[in-house]
């Protein structure tokens, strides 16, 4: 998630100049909020991934496939009210990601939500699974 808000958000001159710099007129400060808020974990997910790789010491505090789909649900649901929220404060002046004006339903928000609860420990698994094989 930190990669992509980076690639495509943090670093996209578009972005910058519809959003970024709009919130930062009503909200001054809020860009450095949002990057701390994105990138605070990146360390962490590095650190656990290289713990992972020799399998020393996270194995047996390890989370199952289907107890990180449920975290990750509880995570997409919080992280979706929270743009929605967002969305509503600013009275939609502000398009913080170009899908959230798209997410306009109890339904589609929760498609997103499975999506990303689904997709999410999909992609750890799998980065799980190259660092466990020491590549």
């Amino acid at each position: 998630m930190q990669i992509l808000f980076l690639g495509l958000n943090w670093f996209e001159p578009k972005w910058r100049k519809q959003v970024l710099e709009e919130l930062e007129r009503d909200y001054p400060g809020v860009g450095r909020a949002l990057l701390a808020t994105h990138v605070a974990a990146l360390p962490l997910g590095c650190l656990e991934m290289w713990l992972r790789r020799g399998q020393l010491l996270l194995p047996p505090f390890g989370l199952g496939f289907g107890a990180l789909v449920q975290v990750c649900v509880a995570y997409a649901a919080c992280y979706t009210a929270w743009m929605k929220y967002l969305e509503h404060i600013t009275e939609d002046r502000v398009p913080l990601y170009p899908f959230v004006t798209h997410l306009n339903s109890l339904l589609r928000c929760g498609m997103f939500v499975g999506a990303l609860g689904l997709v999410l420990p999909a992609i750890g698994l799998a980065m799980l699974q190259i660092g466990t094989a020491g590549l």
